[in-house]
């Protein structure tokens, strides 16, 4: 399959992009079911050259670049930390988790790369810090600085910064714990204030503390980093009267836009929270984004049926009015008995987007089932906007048997979200991708999406698709939470192959991580505002598509509306309609019976006022 695949590469270079149309694996795949041990995050206990490499273009003639090397793979255990950062005066700052001395890794720490204007520097060989340490969050801090947190093997928060970004020795501080529980770890930064002088920083207990498993802890300094009067301050609305624990790497959090703070906490076995402050921390508010199941969770005591769920990844970005946008992979699972171990479907596939302006997800167990489930709540091209795509158009999905799961564990995973300027939002995922294996797995790679400031979801784009890493396993996408006019910046992990040495998918082997500009262009997003009016409803794909008797179209109104559905065949003419009649604001269903159709390409349109929206079916 490589061999022909390469060939045809060769002779279509160009950008390509992907139709929303939805497939989906086969029902046989996605009732496949794997059993995994949940593990608390573990911190666990070679020679680079120093060149500089020129920055490149791949076959999708995106502005591409090696700027940094790793053989520890492991870079976040669910979400993803914020790691790169394009300052106003167009230079950017790059972090990720180093390491190259299994198994010991001694010399784990924080890889840094930056970008003058002009030139990345050289692929760096030392870590920033001077000590064994992992999991940078980077913010720019004060007029023109920078810092990295960090957490060190015993003492805690490590919190490195210096006054002149790209340049200068970094100044060591530290952010230690509450007396026996001094080892706080896997940080998340942010800052804020009028030059960026307030510094934020949210970190969980690596014990027991305050009733819970781990506790999400936050601190405060006024100062840049010099003195933390704010320190190891609980979220009362996430303590152990709300959750067991808090878990590594389960919260993620979003740049400071319009005087808000914001982040999100949750994984598969709690709610997904939102927290939010208009006046630096001094108090928050809670939202739930979607509502847990099974609340209160205890792996001795709780016993569950099927349900789906976040999958571990999530992330959040926040618009100039301070609103927040957040996306998560998507994962159906069971408990079905006391102990850690559980069990997963890894070809259930979906990713999810939600903003607040959008009612929060219930607890049923079927509310984020991405398949048609008549409880679902979720809708295509609204709410559900990701899937491992339909490379070759084929109507289905089709993969390999295996697949390997990261720390996350969806089909399609590691989701990231960043909103211009403009309010025209960015949506980064790594997913399985049809075509592209080494003859047992099938490769990650990422996928782009974006949606417009009229709400409308455009075509995906694969970063990967080209001669450069269609054989590479593509992961963690992380978005700079700024962007220009033209572009949006990312990085993201390449490895050789599938899964992660240090679960012993394979041996230890180099990583790079990739610097990638994207032209905004390229994802039919203008340099400014699109100035399309938004329709007062939102239409679903059919499901199921294709079909052969009945398939359903679900139709959300903003407010009580008169609508009607016509389908035509491709000679345009009227083969089946709905009249209109009166509907009531929200989801509405509306069922399409094709019995009668003969097979091929039909219309449906939905017609709402004098607002019309036209889609694609097929009958087979």
């Amino acid at each position: 399959m490589r061999k022909v695949l390469l060939t045809l590469l060769i002779c279509s270079f160009g950008v390509v992009v992907f139709a929303q149309q939805r497939a989906v694996p086969s029902k046989q795949y996605r009732n496949i079911m794997l059993q995994k041990e949940y593990t608390q995050p573990v911190k666990g206990t070679g020679s680079m050259d120093n060149q500089i490499l020129p920055a490149y273009k791949n076959a999708n003639f995106f502005t591409e670049e090696e700027i940094g090397k790793t053989q520890y793979d492991l870079q976040t255990n669910q979400m993803t930390q914020n790691r790169v950062y394009l300052f106003d005066d167009g230079t950017i700052g790059a972090t990720w988790t180093q390491g190259f001395d299994p198994p010991s890794w001694n010399l784990r720490g924080t890889g840094y790369n930056y970008f003058d204007g002009t030139a990345w520097g050289p692929i760096p060989t030392d870590r920033i810090e001077d000590e064994w340490s992992g999991w940078p969050s980077y913010v720019p801090v004060g007029e023109d600085g920078e810092a990295v947190a960090s957490h060190s093997y015993v003492d805690g928060i490590l919190y490195y910064s210096r006054p002149t970004k790209g340049t200068g020795a970094w100044t060591e501080g530290l952010i230690a714990g509450p007396a026996g529980a001094e080892d706080l770890s896997w940080p998340r930064m942010w800052t804020s204030g009028v030059n960026r002088e307030i510094v934020h920083v949210i970190s969980v207990t690596y014990v027991t503390y305050n009733g819970q498993a781990n506790c999400l802890l936050y601190a405060r300094s006024e100062d840049g980093g010099n003195t933390w009067p704010v320190i190891n301050q609980p979220f009362p609305d996430l303590d152990a009267s709300n959750y067991t624990e808090i878990g590594g790497d389960n919260y993620a959090v979003a740049d400071l836009r319009n005087g808000t703070c914001a982040f999100i906490v949750g994984d598969q076995f709690m709610d997904l929270v939102l927290m939010k402050s208009t006046n630096d921390g001094d108090t928050w508010q809670k939202s739930i984004v979607w509502e847990h199941p099974y609340p209160m969770w205890d792996w001795n005591t709780t016993i569950t049926d099927t349900f789906y769920c976040n999958d571990g990844s999530a992330a959040i970005a926040l618009d100039n009015t301070g609103k927040a946008h957040i996306t998560f992979g998507l994962s159906r699972v069971m408990h079905l008995e006391a102990g850690t171990t559980y069990n997963y479907f890894p070809f259930v596939d979906g990713v999810v987007y939600w903003n607040e302006d959008m009612a929060p997800f219930s607890n049923h167990l079927h509310a984020l089932d991405p398949y048609g489930h008549p409880s679902s709540e979720l809708i295509e091209d609204v709410n559900l906007v990701g899937w491992s795509q339909d490379v070759d158009q084929n109507g289905t999905v089709d993969l390999l048997s295996e697949t390997l799961s990261y720390r996350t564990i969806g089909l399609s995973t590691m989701s990231n979200v960043t909103v211009d300027e403009a309010g025209n939002v960015f949506l980064a995922y790594a997913s399985s991708t049809e075509g592209y294996d080494n003859g047992t797995v099938n490769y990650k790679h990422i996928w782009v999406r974006a949606r417009n400031v009229a709400g409308e979801w455009q075509n995906f784009l694969d970063l990967d698709e080209g001669l450069v890493h269609i054989f590479d396993e593509c992961i963690y996408p992380t978005w700079s939470p700024t962007s220009d006019n033209n572009n949006v910046y990312m990085i993201y992990n390449i490895d050789a192959d599938p899964g992660l040495g240090l679960d012993d998918d394979h041996p230890f082997q180099e990583n790079r991580e990739f610097f990638i500009a994207i032209d905004k262009s390229e994802l039919n997003i203008t340099s400014g505002a699109v100035e399309t009016e938004k329709p007062n409803f939102r239409v679903s794909q059919n499901y199921p598509n294709p079909f052969g008797g009945m398939t359903t179209v679900y139709v959300v109104l903003d407010e009580p509306s008169t609508m009607a559905l016509e389908v035509h065949n491709m000679m345009g003419q009227l083969v089946y309609s709905i009249p209109a009649r009166d509907y009531s604001a929200g989801k509405n269903e509306l069922m399409i019976d094709g019995r009668e159709f003969s097979k091929g390409v039909y219309f449906y349109t939905i017609s709402v006022g004098s607002e019309k929206v036209t889609r694609k079916m097929i009958v087979e």
